[in-house]
């Protein structure tokens, strides 16, 4: 609600004023009345109203000099002035001021006031728009970020002075949210039938990120507004109404979530879990995920054929699971900036279709030919060849399975061969002793997941292979010259070495 002033020395008129508007209906609450500009500016200050109305002629402090005083004080209140056939002249001074308008008081009806205030609200709407679009958006984007489990917490965007209180001039917000994928705004048939259904003076706003559209109506009146599933049936369509008051980011997410079912494309006859998708509601936990997903990527890194099984299994296991849709996405976006180093004219490509899917299915047939591309390219890349089978048998296996302990008389056995015998020809062939060999390519693993993961860094040097932490570093260091964290820095400063995530808009 806006909040309006009513300044006139006569009581009459006053109460005559304030018979003839309908204040709520015009998006108003009346917060005071003053019997002249001293009064009416005391007030101001205290209730900060956005609309002033008020005769023109008063004693103490005139309308003329309240609007005057008003603008060198600071206010951006809206004035209307009330005003007789024989003040025209000071009405016109009152236009020169930054007055928005005046209304005769001998021909003051419902009709002409409500007209001149109803003129007001959209003004000011349009005002605070204006004003305060951008920062909307950039709340959007940031509890966008949220449900993907990127934003910074609800206390840090607080104290940054980054959280919006609607609720401050709206009741009610709608908020419809649409699996959209590639489909542009102006082609969502949905956004156009929902908007034009709220009730007038609402603030409407469309976001887009990840594949979805979600379009908002802060209104100030209750919504009474028809279902809108049924507006687009190739774009799944979920909404919810709430009070303005209360949290619209749980409302967003909930809308969101909804859209699971479309994204898992379950069948209405199954039962449905407690978040909505069929299954057993089991939920895989974090931990667990993020086991499955170093057990795919490092598969990945070694070249290794099963690579292609573990993305499904782990897809797999996300659906039945209901992991939420945008989690999932989030995950697929994590691997293609892992794999962007050996496939990089695929990886923007990559990332714009995963953002647009619009189902589970549709994703991992998106996924399979990068996996498999990125494993083909590693094989091609990291593995040298010699003119000795028995060497390149090793260099196989050393480039598959550097993780593992690997040793000269392990390496002997596997060629049937004498380790002093094999230690030369090793050395002979490849320009590099056996264990500085296995060293080198463990490094250049290592280098890899610091540059492109966020996996702490103990963490990357076990899974590499080094089991004890001290000689990790110690040889990291002697081979790059510097420790894994100074590399971490120094690989994240041109662009944080792995780009961020992004939020379309």
């Amino acid at each position: 609600m806006w909040k309006a002033l009513l300044v006139e020395d006569e009581p009459y008129v006053r109460r005559h004023v304030i018979q003839l508007v309908d204040w709520a209906g015009s998006g108003f609450e009346l917060v005071g009345e003053a019997g002249n500009g001293e009064e009416a500016l005391e007030m101001m200050k205290v209730h900060r109203p956005d609309l002033v109305i008020t005769d023109i002629l008063m004693p103490n402090m005139d309308g003329l000099e309240l609007l005057q005083r008003a603008r060198e004080t600071g206010f951006e209140s809206m004035f209307i002035m009330l005003t007789c056939m024989s003040e025209f002249e000071y009405a016109r001074r009152a236009l020169e001021l930054g007055a928005s308008g005046y209304v005769l008081k001998l021909s003051m009806g419902p009709d002409s006031l409500n007209e001149m205030i109803g003129k007001a609200h959209r003004e000011l709407l349009k005002r605070y728009k204006e004003k305060t679009e951008a920062a909307y958006y950039r709340r959007y984007a940031s509890v966008w970020e949220s449900f993907a489990g990127r934003s910074p917490e609800p206390g840090y965007l607080r104290a940054k002075g980054m959280i919006m209180e609607p609720q401050e001039r709206f009741s009610e917000v709608w908020i419809g949210c649409a699996l959209s994928g590639p489909v542009p705004v102006e082609e969502q048939t949905w956004l156009r039938r929902a908007a034009s259904r709220f009730p007038a003076g609402s603030l409407t706003h469309h976001f887009q990120a990840s594949g979805y559209t979600t379009l908002f109506c802060w209104s100030p009146v209750s919504i009474q507004h028809e279902p809108i599933l049924d507006y687009s049936p190739s774009i799944p369509v979920a909404f919810a109404t709430g009070k303005a008051s209360e949290s619209w980011i749980s409302l967003w997410s909930s809308v969101v979530k909804k859209l699971d079912e479309a994204w898992y494309e379950c069948p209405a006859e199954e039962e449905a879990g407690p978040s909505g998708i069929s299954g057993d509601g089991d939920k895989m936990e974090e931990n667990s995920l993020w086991t499955r997903e170093l057990e795919l990527l490092q598969s990945a890194e070694q070249g290794r054929k099963q690579t292609g099984l573990l993305l499904r299994e782990l897809m797999e296991e996300m659906r039945h699971s209901a992991w939420p849709a945008l989690m999932v996405k989030e995950c697929a976006l994590r691997w293609v900036r892992f794999m962007k180093p050996l496939i990089p004219e695929a990886s923007q490509a990559a990332k714009q279709s995963i953002r647009e899917a619009t189902k589970h299915a549709m994703l991992l047939q998106k996924l399979e030919p990068l996996f498999a591309a990125y494993v083909q390219r590693r094989l091609i890349r990291d593995l040298p060849v010699t003119d000795h089978p028995e060497v390149n048998i090793l260099l196989r296996h050393i480039h598959s399975r550097y993780n593992e302990n690997l040793t000269l008389k392990s390496a002997a056995t596997l060629v049937c061969m004498d380790e002093t015998y094999l230690s030369g020809l090793f050395r002979k062939k490849t320009g590099t002793p056996f264990i500085q060999y296995v060293q080198k390519v463990r490094v250049e693993r290592a280098k890899h997941y610091l540059s492109h993961t966020d996996l702490p860094v103990l963490e990357i040097g076990h899974r590499v292979g080094f089991v004890n932490t001290n000689y990790f570093f110690r040889i990291f260091k002697k081979l790059t010259g510097m420790t894994p964290m100074d590399f971490r820095r120094e690989a994240s400063e041109p662009s944080l070495g792995r780009e961020s995530g992004s939020v379309e808009m």
